[in-house]
């Protein structure tokens, strides 16, 4: 399987690249990437079931080689080839799901910036003028 490996459902951004980002279902034991099915009339069911989540024209060809569905799309959590009417995506997040969903982690700032700032430290300080220092020389 390709490092690459990223969910082709709506509102699913689930990708192999990045394991701790990754949103698990509770009925997924372990997170897995599908590959698209190779058997036109299995690509067509899934093509059906993936296209009502996406707003744009989905239409992979059976077994294309970078069209993945992860397990939190099958009811089992997994494939299950030996019950063909159940081997199909068929659950999916909707948009209030993946609204409460967790945002990634935010990166720790740098040694060199404040705590909750974009101000550098190592930047020079400009000190405040008021009015009664404009230009004059004393």
């Amino acid at each position: 399987m390709p490092k690459h490996a990223r969910c082709a459902v709506g509102f699913c951004d689930n990708d192999k690249r990045y394991p701790d980002l990754a949103y698990v279902r509770s009925h997924v034991n372990n997170l897995t990437f599908h590959k698209w099915p190779v058997d036109p009339k299995l690509a067509e069911i899934w093509r059906k079931q993936v296209a009502k989540t996406r707003g744009d024209v989905f239409n992979p060809s059976p077994g294309a080689s970078g069209t993945f569905v992860c397990s939190n799309h099958f009811p089992l959590g997994r494939r299950t080839p030996e019950n063909p009417k159940t081997d199909y995506p068929s659950i999916f997040m909707t948009v209030s799901d993946y609204l409460q969903k967790n945002s990634p982690k935010k990166r720790k700032a740098n040694r060199w910036q404040e705590p909750g700032s974009s101000k550098c430290l190592l930047a020079p300080k400009i000190e405040e003028c008021n009015d009664d220092c404009e230009g004059t020389d004393e």
